[in-house]
């Protein structure tokens, strides 16, 4: 009999301090939203399960030279495509991405409309629908955050399974606040 064994190939730092509650058997993950090729880091929030299948919470980090209507972002850490609607906070402006270019190491998303203006070091968010008024709500409600990296799967029409868990302490940053305010996880300055 051959034991099941879980590796990884994905080096990215660790974004968990503590795992404090496991989920059994670990969840079943939607893969048609991602990015096929980018990374997911560990401690990315996911959603409740629906129809037995969690999704990732869309975020990423804003960085230096980013305007209200192009956000400079990581290249290959996020999972946003065109067409995603995205805001820099709930209750604000929410436009979708028309365009995503690449240039040293940078990736950045173009909207038609500024959506607010973003705080370099701060998160964009996926929200649920175009938003011209300040009304913008998140797409999906995090409810645990997932343990081990993994990069994204070119094929969509398979189940992934991966470890996540319920409570952790996570470095600071890694989970925007928007996302950490409905999880039962805690920041670590490290």
């Amino acid at each position: 009999m051959i034991q099941i064994q879980k590796t990884s190939d994905t080096l990215t730092k660790k974004n968990i301090v503590n795992r404090v509650s496991y989920i059994p058997g670990g969840v079943s993950l939607a893969l048609t939203n991602l990015v096929a090729g980018n990374v997911v880091p560990e401690g990315t929030p996911l959603t409740a399960p629906s129809s037995g299948l969690r999704t990732i919470c869309k975020q990423a980090v804003v960085l230096t030279g980013s305007t209200t209507t192009a956000i400079q972002i990581e290249e290959g850490t996020h999972q946003f495509k065109v067409g995603d609607f995205i805001g820099v906070k709930t209750g604000g402006k929410a436009y979708a991405i028309t365009d995503i270019s690449n240039a040293s190491g940078i990736d950045t998303l173009t909207v038609g409309t500024a959506i607010g203006t973003p705080v370099v070091g701060g998160f964009i968010y996926e929200m649920a629908a175009e938003a011209a008024a300040t009304t913008s709500a998140l797409k999906n409600t995090a409810d645990v955050i997932l343990e081990t990296a993994f990069i994204a799967p070119s094929v969509t029409n398979i189940i992934f399974m991966n470890d996540a868990l319920l409570r952790a302490d996570v470095l600071q940053n890694v989970i925007g606040s928007e996302y950490l305010a409905t999880l039962d996880v805690k920041e670590v300055k490290y």
